[in-house]
């Protein structure tokens, strides 16, 4: 490893420790958990402080803490990595390797409602277009979005049974709504096949802000015949993945989605 590489690796070493800490660090923490010489360890971290990115807390016994250059510098990775803008560019991929129509929706009050959508190339499959919506209970996007809460406010969110039905599969009571939802956390994503609407299956998983709560839903759909319960096993961990990427580069830093 060139010098250059060597010390860049150091550096990424040093802020990781730093950030993950559950306690204040000095410089002789981080010499002795990394490994390095003093002489090393003092020149690069003397160097992040003057250059604003770790700050050493004279208060605290010269433990050493991020500093505003650090602050400042994440603020504007966060702000240009907004879930929607980083949806942007994960919807065409995932419709490409699905085969499906891909979204990403976001919660309006009431409904989830479709804000983008990709078509996977040479697909003749219609419909679902921005603005339109669909219902939190009889959809995966809606028991994604349902799985990322707590049952208390799921059922804030969907009020009084019987739900609306609006296929024969609709589910429109809390214990088979509730008992779904608890097998989508298990699976980490949704999936929902003819509830919402005769020949249209789809799965889904939500995406989620900094704060941990839900920014929105990435959903796949598709026809029961081509997304078959074996397509979505196949296709899950995907979704699952694509949404928790995203989550990550938006700021999010829990263990997982659900």
């Amino acid at each position: 490893m060139s010098l250059m590489n060597n010390t860049i690796s150091r550096i990424t070493e040093i802020l990781q420790l730093v950030a993950r800490s559950n306690r204040p660090l000095t410089m002789a923490d981080v010499r002795k958990q990394l490994g390095l010489a003093k002489s090393s360890a003092s020149n690069l971290i003397n160097s992040l402080v003057e250059l604003g990115v770790l700050e050493l807390n004279e208060a605290e016994g010269n433990t050493i803490e991020a500093g505003l250059a650090f602050f400042e510098l994440s603020a504007k990775f966060i702000n240009k990595n907004s879930p929607l803008s980083l949806a942007r560019r994960s919807v065409s991929n995932l419709a490409d390797i699905s085969g499906c129509l891909a979204f990403f929706m976001m919660y309006n009050g009431t409904n989830l409602v479709f804000v983008e959508r990709a078509q996977p190339p040479g697909s003749t499959h219609i419909g679902f277009f921005p603005g339109e919506s669909v219902p939190l209970h009889a959809s995966a996007a809606g028991k994604a979005f349902c799985a990322a809460h707590k049952t208390e406010d799921i059922r804030r969110l969907l009020g009084n049974e019987p739900f609306e039905r609006f296929t024969p599969h609709t589910i429109i009571d809390y214990p088979h709504l509730l008992a779904d939802i608890e097998q989508t956390r298990a699976r980490k994503f949704a999936m929902d096949q003819e509830e919402m609407s005769l020949q249209v299956a789809s799965i889904a998983a939500p995406v989620k802000r900094i704060d941990g709560t839900v920014a929105g839903i990435i959903s796949l759909i598709h026809t029961p015949l081509y997304l078959s319960r074996r397509r979505m096993d196949e296709l899950g961990p995907s979704i699952h993945a694509a949404a928790l990427r995203i989550s990550r580069m938006a700021g999010y830093t829990g263990d997982d989605i659900f």
